[in-house]
């Protein structure tokens, strides 16, 4: 067994998990204004470090992601750098905030930030300038968000069209789902902020006190969101659940599988009706906090289906994103959709950000790996099925393998120029096409098989530009 270094992939996406985990903690229980004004400073300095830690390992997994992708000189280059510069400009926010409100909590300027006066003089600057930076701080990640998502959304759809295949379709659902998810998310952030801003009364309250005219607002955007988080983990379930190995023994998956997210998720929706009308408190934290735990244990079958799978793949390219999907899944449940906005604990959002965008990257790649199998496998059963017809099942002895190895081998050709022209970073290997088409002439364990492999051997020639897994 390989030993797990700090440099795996995996091992920094769990870290970060678990800081991110442990920043959700702190702000739910610490962080509430009911006990923030004893221990400000130690909960914002807490913070500040988790929210540098994740903001330091953000950037070793975003020079990974960048550099394995410069591989296959992907045409979202530009994009995905983008929306790293937005994932730091919300960390680098982050940090800034924090430092500002330690300054304000400290009692310097004579009061203590969430009870001073915001008309005062000496403090209007500095409170504004805090506002405006957690303001942009979640524009910023939400913005890198919605620009990875649509990225790789785009990718499942080139896979989708060029494979059929059913998972990759759900991808793309997906990928839909959660554009509109974090569109919302935004909406509703920015119509909490101006709230905020505008009206002074307001201003520093955790929950905030929602006014009428706003209330059935935020409603809504909570229901469409809520609709759209249906869809969403509907779709990633049902991906999870029907992803293969073409010819490869498909295991049997129970049903029950792909509706028991939607039970947590229940309880997730209800935990968060309770939450709209109550009061700042303890009581409101130990619900907040047991509804993102709901929102956990509805992903968890999902990460269950990806780790479940990938114990059963030979190729160390597609267990390896296999398991960063198992794990990537598992920080989607950080998320705040649709509720109050944190006046601390901005390192959440940030850390969902890393988890989410390395959550898509191995989706993608996940979709090229076996894709581009389940391409060449409905290539090569159209063209048997099509040799069949032109020979006669009956006619199909020994004689006729070679040329039903021959149609095959022209498939597989056309199939290797054809996926040159896409982005695939571990396209079939020559051994794996020999593998498929005698599976599809459906002459394993038979006297026959020698001789189609020693025929394979010499006829198969195909493009091996990037074919090294």
């Amino acid at each position: 067994m390989s030993r797990r270094s700090l440099s795996d992939v995996d091992t920094l996406l769990i870290i970060v998990l678990i800081l991110t985990w442990v920043d959700l903690l702190i702000t739910t229980f610490l962080a509430n204004p009911s006990n923030f004004s004893e221990i400000p400073v130690l909960v914002l300095a807490s913070v500040l470090l988790l929210t540098l830690f994740i903001l330091i390992l953000a950037y070793r997994l975003s020079r990974i992601m960048l550099r394995e992708e410069s591989k296959v000189q992907t045409r979202y280059r530009t994009a995905l750098m983008i929306s790293v510069l937005f994932m730091f400009s919300a960390g680098i926010l982050s940090l800034c905030t924090y430092l500002s409100e330690i300054f304000l909590s400290s009692g310097v300027l004579g009061a203590e930030y969430l009870t001073i006066d915001p008309n005062e003089d000496q403090a209007t600057l500095l409170i504004f300038a805090t506002h405006v930076m957690r303001l942009f701080h979640h524009i910023f990640a939400l913005s890198g968000c919605i620009i990875t998502a649509a990225v790789w959304t785009r990718q499942f759809k080139i896979w989708a069209n060029f494979s059929k295949a059913q998972f990759v379709k759900s991808f793309y659902i997906v990928g839909v789902a959660i554009i509109i998810l974090f569109v919302v998310q935004l909406i509703t952030i920015t119509l909490q902020y101006i709230f905020y801003w505008t009206d002074y009364e307001h201003f520093g309250q955790t929950p905030p006190e929602i006014p009428e005219n706003l209330e059935m607002i935020f409603m809504v955007l909570f229901l469409v969101a809520t609709v759209v988080l249906i869809v969403y983990i509907y779709y990633l379930t049902a991906a999870g659940s029907s992803m293969r190995v073409p010819y490869q023994a498909k295991a049997s998956r129970s049903q029950k599988r792909l509706f028991l997210p939607f039970f947590f998720l229940f309880l997730w929706f209800f935990t968060n009706i309770l939450n709209v009308s109550a009061e700042a408190g303890i009581a409101n934290s130990i619900v907040t906090f047991v509804g993102n735990l709901f929102l956990l244990a509805a992903y968890a079958p999902i990460s269950f289906n990806f780790m479940k799978f990938a114990r059963n793949v030979d190729s160390k390219f597609l267990q390896k994103n296999l398991y960063l999907a198992a794990i990537g899944t598992l920080g989607l449940s950080t998320f705040n959709i649709v509720g109050p906005s944190r006046w601390t604990g901005m390192g959440i959002l940030v850390g969902y950000l890393v988890a989410f965008s390395i959550l898509t990257w191995s989706l993608a790649n996940i979709s090229q790996f076996l894709g581009s199998r389940e391409a060449l496998s409905r290539r090569l059963r159209e063209a048997g099925v099509q040799f069949l017809s032109d020979m006669g099942e009956a006619e199909m002895k020994a004689q006729s393998i070679k040329q039903m190895a021959k149609v095959m081998t022209d498939v597989s050709n056309g199939f290797m120029q054809d996926l040159t022209k896409m982005i695939v970073r571990s396209p079939p290997t020559e051994a794996e096409i020999r593998r498929y088409i005698v599976s599809t002439m459906g002459v394993e364990a038979t006297p026959s098989e020698r001789e189609v492999l020693a025929y394979l051997q010499d006829a198969i020639s195909f493009a091996q530009k990037g074919g090294r897994e």
